[in-house]
């Protein structure tokens, strides 16, 4: 793969990062080799690699804001009084 081209790095609505990424690797030997510096630090980072699986990594990612504003909205209020003119 090319650089960051199996990134992913989840942000939460206001797109600040989570401080999690998830990373793709081309083949089996890639991700071994990746897992050999599990509680190590890259850079100044202290890093810890977990194996996961896409399906893991999409209910990681936090919800649209779309999606955040309609779940904050409060359910509507049955209508009182007179029936709707037409």
């Amino acid at each position: 793969m090319d650089g960051t081209a199996g990134v992913h790095m989840p942000k939460t609505p206001e797109g600040r990062p989570l401080g999690e990424a998830y990373v793709e690797f081309a083949s089996e030997a890639e991700l071994q080799e990746a897992l050999q510096r599990d509680r190590n630090k890259v850079g100044s980072r202290y890093i810890e690699l977990f194996v996961s699986s896409k399906a893991e990594m999409h209910q990681v990612r936090p919800p649209t804001a779309a999606r955040l504003q309609v779940a904050l909205e409060p359910p509507a209020s049955p209508r009182v009084g007179p029936p709707l003119q037409r």
